[in-house]
């Protein structure tokens, strides 16, 4: 298995369901794991429950539907741990905000400036 320790996770839908699961487990794996959903209660409280059994965690509320949310999110995160290592797009459809964006890339890029 590859080893995750240190790296940075954007997770979308992390308020619940399988956003959830998956935010907890990759923190089990040394993973810092930002948070996003609409829902601030549940992500802070998920962010508790990850501290209190030792991982890092952030919540961004945020509506993916809108790109600037979107990039908001990707851009506060290069900003606080200066690189994104992997994203968790539970959320994604034709009308999600990280969809829109046509390429991550250009959105981490635009955050490094």
């Amino acid at each position: 298995m590859t080893n995750l320790d240190n790296s940075i996770a954007i997770i979308t839908g992390a308020s619940s369901g399988m956003g959830k699961a998956i935010a907890k487990e990759l923190a089990k794996q040394h993973v810092t794991v930002v948070l996003t959903a609409r829902r601030r209660e549940r992500l802070e409280a998920l962010v508790q429950e990850i501290s209190e059994n030792g991982g890092k965690a952030m919540a961004i509320p945020a509506d993916l539907t809108s790109k600037d949310e979107a990039e908001k999110v990707v851009k506060t995160t290069i900003e606080k741990y200066e690189h994104l290592d992997i994203l968790v797009n539970k959320e994604i459809d034709r009308h999600s905000g990280i969809n829109n964006l046509n390429k991550l890339e250009k959105v981490i890029h635009a955050a490094k400036e």
